[in-house]
């Protein structure tokens, strides 16, 4: 994947490609410490509407049962999945359980610094603030509020600032600024500002979707400007 744009990928709610790192190789987080899937509590840097699956531990559709259903129903899942998550409902459930996540976190971090000190400095190399404090973050207002297009906005931009590395957020945030310019995104936002009631909703699951192509967009425009890599020798192929 692209360095420069920030090291997001979106994709579906827990899906079988999983996270890759910023060249494309596949990247499995899925038990690498506290917070950080499996059976301790998921992975505290997945994304939201984009497609992560923050805080729950592993997803369905990384399982052997999952693997074994016939390909029909596997994307009959995936499909549902990618359906719901944008879901106002859904959105609250897992931010709810985000904060708690948190509020464990800091709550295990104090109790280390009063009875274990060096323990406590320990932990902070191998688990460093990211700067996102998902505590923060305000509830979803009623779906036809003035400010629900706000919200919806804003956590478009937290998917992928959760995602970001923390020597990346400011070139994260300016590319959300970047994919939320572009002419695709804001009129895919018009409607969601348009629309009432359920109407509202499935407009703002297809901001998340145009807004998921316009960053796979900027990624393989990113991809194709790279300099081809140097053959073997060190010296650049001939064209």
């Amino acid at each position: 994947m692209p360095k420069g744009e920030g090291g997001f990928r979106p994709g579906p709610p827990g899906g079988e490609r999983g996270d890759r790192d910023h060249d494309g190789d596949r990247k499995d987080r899925g038990d690498h410490g506290p917070d950080r899937g499996g059976d301790r509590g998921g992975d505290r840097r997945g994304g939201g509407g984009s497609g992560f699956w923050p805080g729950f531990g592993r997803p369905p559709m990384k399982s052997e049962e999952y693997d074994k259903l016939p390909e029909a129903d596997k994307k009959r899942i995936r499909e549902a999945m990618d359906r719901v998550w944008g879901r106002p409902e859904v959105i609250e459930a897992r931010e709810r359980t985000m904060k708690a996540h948190a509020d464990l976190r800091e709550t295990i971090r104090t109790s280390l610094a009063k009875h274990d000190p060096e323990a406590a400095e320990l932990l902070k190399k191998v688990e460093p603030d990211d700067g996102f404090d998902m505590r923060k973050v305000p509830s979803m207002p009623p779906v036809d509020s003035d400010e629900f297009p706000k919200a919806i906005t804003l956590r478009l931009g937290m998917d992928i600032m959760m995602f970001s590395k923390p020597d990346r957020k400011d070139a994260t945030r300016m590319f959300h600024e970047k994919l939320m310019a572009t002419e695709p995104v804001q009129k895919a936002l018009q409607e969601v500002i348009a629309k009432r009631g359920e109407e509202r909703i499935q407009a703002s699951q297809r901001l998340r979707q145009v807004y998921r192509e316009a960053a796979m967009h900027e990624f393989q425009k990113a991809r194709g400007s790279r300099p081809p890599p140097p053959a073997e020798g060190g010296k650049p192929p001939a064209r």
